[in-house]
């Protein structure tokens, strides 16, 4: 005893008897194999019958229990099937047993092979059996295999009813050609293998496909550079906090005002001014990126503005341009409240402010489509333009200004100086036109304005 209950802890009991899909003879055939390995597993093929009947019961589950209670077992009996001369010498049968073993086996056999649907489950395995969406080739062919053998077909049979319903099921018709091409030679192995294969290979092709990239980076320098590509603006609540520039003192200037201030919409000026260019409320015209329909920015005809010597400091490998032992003549000047001092310069057509210094005070910052170059004819990073009242004792006026990215120090120009009186025009001396390629250097022409400044200042 001991043994035969160390051997049923590690046999495996086989699973209840489900008669509610396939074939129901099929399905008892299968458990009826199964239970007898148990029993065989167990050691319990040589106890009595009662026994082997309890087991029977306890692993079979409801549906087989409701069959085996609703079988009639006979009674004592005379043996119709005796030939015998007369009645009183017909032999009896003994009354049957419901804890008969065998007996119970064979009336499972005959209530299953009753009536036998080998034709409804063929007409099935035929026309109505299908591959499932998603299901695997694997699982596939494992099914039609199960509801071949529910069929009953012939041994001789078997393997060709399997490969003629893979065959007929494959929906490529490119694979079913090939198979179709092998004729007589095809067996079911075959056609697993190609249609395997095939399956595998179409699977990898799909998921190339459509795969997707789930990033790309761009490089900053090169984002925005495809033709007719313009950034929208995006709101102050959408943008991200401004970075430290390098020297890591401030912040770095705004792209809404063009001005630096502590980050957040309620802190910039441009917050709730309406753009002269698009109508949109949120950033001064001079930084706005949209352009409308039929607007087209037009560089005005004839020679850039010429601003004689701008002190840069060294920058995006512009090199400076004024000498350190240049320092100017400086003059300082109202604007508003405050008191600026700014460098008059006689080489210089407009008048130019560093951007370190601009204020929202001073006015609104203008865009403007005008270029101002520097000496060597080096373009200058120009921001915008701002209208500015200037004054000077009793002389007041109002100077356009253009802010520079890089400039080192306020400049006053030709136009500026003249309004406010500073030095009166010299012949032959200074020229306050467009100046022209052939006349002499920029730099030559301010030493030559400063000598008749001084003269002009002295006498």
């Amino acid at each position: 005893m001991a043994q035969l209950s160390d051997a049923a802890c590690f046999a495996k009991p086989p699973d209840n008897l489900v008669l509610t899909t396939g074939n129901p003879a099929h399905s008892w055939e299968k458990w009826k194999r199964r239970f007898q390995i148990y029993l065989q597993a167990t050691g319990a093929s040589s106890k009595p019958g009662e026994q082997k009947v309890g087991l029977l019961l306890n692993h079979i589950g409801d549906q087989g229990i409701d069959i085996y209670y609703n079988f009639t077992f006979l009674g004592d009996r005379p043996d119709t099937t005796a030939i015998v001369a007369d009645e009183a010498s017909r032999p009896r049968l003994p009354a049957e047993d419901r804890k008969d073993y065998d007996l119970v086996i064979r009336k499972f056999d005959e209530q299953f092979t009753r009536r036998d649907p080998q034709l409804m489950l063929r007409e099935k395995f035929w026309l109505h059996l299908h591959r499932e969406p998603g299901q695997s080739f694997d699982s596939w062919v494992n099914t039609v295999r199960e509801r071949a053998g529910e069929c009953k077909f012939p041994a001789n049979f078997m393997e060709q009813a399997i490969r003629d319903k893979i065959t007929f099921e494959c929906r490529e018709d490119s694979a079913k050609l090939k198979l179709y091409d092998m004729g007589g030679n095809l067996t079911v192995e075959k056609a697993i293998q190609v249609l395997s294969l095939r399956e595998a290979t179409s699977h990898e092709l799909k998921e190339s496909k459509t795969s997707t990239i789930d990033a790309v980076y761009v490089p900053r320098h090169q984002a925005g550079r495809r033709q007719g590509f313009r950034p929208s603006t995006p709101r102050h609540d959408e943008r991200p906090p401004p970075k430290k520039d390098m020297g890591g003192i401030g912040f770095s200037a705004c792209k809404y005002c063009n001005t630096t201030h502590a980050w957040g919409k309620k802190n910039c000026p441009a917050a709730n001014h309406k753009c002269e260019k698009c109508k949109i409320k949120g950033h001064f015209s001079a930084v706005c990126r949209k352009t409308r329909v039929g607007q087209i920015d037009v560089e005005p005809e004839g020679t850039p503005k010429f601003i004689g010597v701008v002190g840069q400091r060294k920058s995006n490998n512009m090199t400076t341009h004024m000498q350190d032992d240049d320092s100017g003549w400086h003059i300082n000047l109202l604007a508003g409240d405050e008191e600026l001092s700014w460098c008059i310069d006689t080489g210089a057509q407009v008048s130019v402010m560093p951007e370190k210094h601009f204020k929202a005070k001073y006015g609104e910052v203008m865009h403007t489509d005008r270029k101002l170059v520097g000496a060597g004819d080096m373009q200058l990073n120009t921001i915008g333009c701002v209208e500015m009242n200037l004054a000077h004792r009793d002389n007041a006026i109002r100077e356009r200004v253009y802010i520079v990215r890089g400039a080192s120090k306020l400049l006053l120009g030709v136009p500026g100086i003249k309004s406010l009186g500073l030095i009166h025009e010299l012949p032959g001396t200074l020229v306050f036109g467009v100046l022209k390629p052939e006349q002499p250097s920029t730099l030559a022409l301010k030493r030559e304005s400063k000598k008749h400044f001084l003269s002009c200042s002295q006498g």
